[in-house]
C-alpha cells in the first residue's frame, strides 16, 4: 500500500479509530504508520525496507499493555475473500517469518496482521485457524500474542454491510437447499450437470450456489472442469447461517400424551410419508442419553398429529411436526426397525438450526459423520 492507494489509507485509519476505541482502558494503540513513512523502529533494517518495497508490509502498529508491547505487521486489503485466504497468507507468512529473523527484537518478532473493510464468518475462521489476527471497519478483531501475552477478541459484523452485485449471495430457499443437499451427499469429484439432475434444478443455478461456495473456500473446482474437493462441515456450518428449521419449514408444536413409546408404535403402522429428524437421528447415530424432543417431517401435520394422538401445545411441547419446505428432505432417507429417519446431513442442519441443546447434539452427530463417512455419502 502508497500513499497512491487513498482507499485503502482511509480504510487504515477508519479500522484503527475504531479498534483504539475499543481497547481496554489500560491498553493503548501507537500507529498505524504507513509502510512508506519513517517510524518503524527497530524494524528498519534493509531486508525490512525490501519487503515494503514489495508491498508486503503496508503498516505497522503497536499495542501496548502496561510493560509490553506487541508490533503488527499490517496487510491492507480492501477486500477479502475466504478463497484468496491460502494465496495471501502464505505469503505474508513468508515475509513476517523472515522479519522476525532479520529483526532486532528477536525475543518478540511483529505479529502478523490482515486489515479489510469487511471479514466474512468463514475468512474469520480461517484466520483464527491459521493464527492470524485481523480487524475490518465493521469492528471484527481478533489479535493474540504469545510473547507478550496479550488477547483481544471483538465482534462486528455477521453480514456485509456493502457487497458487490455478485450472481448469489445467498443459500436461502428451497433450490439453494436441495442443491447444498446434493453436495453434500455425495463424493466428489462430480459435474455441474450432475449436480443439476440430482437436485432437480437447473445447471445455472448450481452453478452460482458453487461460484458462491468458491468464494468461501468451500469447494475448489477446475475451471472449465468437475468439482474436485468439498469441505462438508464447513458446508453444513455455511448452510445453517441462513437455513433455519422452523423459519424454512411449517412447524406446528405438539405434546405425546402417553409418551414417545406408543406414538413410535403408531408411527410404525402409519401409512403415512414421515421422516424422524434432529434428536433421534443423532441418538441413533452415537449413544446418547434418551432424547426429550421427536422432530419429524411429514406432508400433512394436522392428520399425522391426528393419528398419532398428539395434543396441541404451544407452551410445553416434546414433538415437532414439520411440512418441509422442500422435498429434499426425504433424499436418502433410512428404515431402522420400522421407522423412517432422514439422511444424517439434513439431520444436522436441523439439529444446528434448532435451538435448545440440539447444537450439541449436532456436534456428536457431525463427529459420527466424519468417522463414517462411507455410511451416508455415495
Amino acid at each position: 500500500m502508497r500513499n497512491k492507494r487513498f482507499p485503502e489509507t482511509v480504510l487504515l485509519d477508519e479500522v484503527f479509530r475504531r479498534l483504539a476505541a475499543q481497547l481496554p482502558k489500560a491498553w493503548r494503540l501507537e500507529g498505524p504508520r504507513l509502510a512508506s513513512e519513517s517510524g518503524r523502529g527497530a524494524y528498519a533494517t534493509r531486508e525490512i525496507m525490501d519487503f515494503e518495497s514489495d508491498g508486503v508490509v503496508d503498516a505497522w502498529a503497536d499495542i501496548i499493555a502496561g510493560d509490553d508491547r506487541v508490533t503488527l505487521a499490517i496487510e491492507v486489503r480492501e477486500r477479502f475473500e475466504p478463497r484468496d485466504a491460502m494465496r495471501i497468507l502464505l505469503a505474508f507468512e513468508r515475509a513476517t517469518k523472515s522479519i522476525a529473523r532479520v529483526s532486532e527484537r528477536s525475543e518478540a518478532p511483529p505479529a502478523r496482521m490482515i486489515v479489510s473493510r469487511y471479514f466474512s464468518p468463514r475468512s474469520r475462521d480461517l484466520l483464527t485457524e491459521s493464527g492470524w489476527n485481523y480487524a475490518d471497519s465493521t469492528g471484527n478483531v481478533r489479535i493474540a500474542s504469545e510473547r507478550p501475552a496479550l488477547f483481544l477478541k471483538l465482534t462486528g459484523s455477521e453480514r456485509d454491510p456493502a457487497p458487490e452485485a455478485r450472481p448469489l449471495q445467498s443459500l436461502r430457499g428451497p433450490v439453494a437447499g436441495r442443491i447444498v443437499r446434493a453436495l453434500l451427499d455425495r463424493k466428489p469429484p462430480y459435474g455441474i450437470r450432475e449436480l443439476a439432475r440430482q437436485a432437480v434444478t437447473s445447471p445455472a443455478m448450481v452453478s452460482r450456489v458453487v461460484a458462491l461456495l468458491q468464494r468461501d473456500a468451500i469447494v475448489d473446482k477446475d475451471s472449465n472442469g468437475p468439482i474436485l474437493k468439498l469441505d462438508w462441515r464447513a458446508l453444513l456450518q455455511r448452510w445453517a447461517q441462513e437455513y433455519q428449521f422452523t423459519r424454512s419449514n411449517r412447524v406446528e408444536r405438539y405434546l405425546a400424551l402417553r409418551g414417545f413409546g406408543p406414538m413410535f408404535e403408531k408411527l410404525r403402522a402409519t401409512q403415512r410419508r414421515y421422516a424422524i429428524t434432529g434428536p433421534f437421528v443423532a441418538e441413533r447415530r452415537r449413544t446418547l442419553a434418551t432424547s426429550r424432543l421427536a422432530m419429524m417431517y411429514t406432508d400433512d401435520v394436522p392428520a399425522l398429529a391426528r393419528e398419532l394422538e398428539l395434543g396441541a401445545s404451544a407452551a410445553v411441547a416434546n414433538v415437532l411436526l414439520a411440512e418441509p419446505g422442500d422435498e429434499a428432505v426425504y433424499q436418502g432417507r433410512w428404515e431402522e426397525e420400522g421407522l423412517w429417519y432422514v439422511a444424517p446431513s439434513q439431520a444436522a442442519a436441523d439439529l444446528l438450526t434448532s435451538g435448545d441443546r440440539n447444537p450439541r447434539l449436532a456436534e456428536a452427530l457431525i463427529e459420527w459423520m466424519g468417522e463414517n463417512e462411507d455410511a451416508w455419502r455415495s
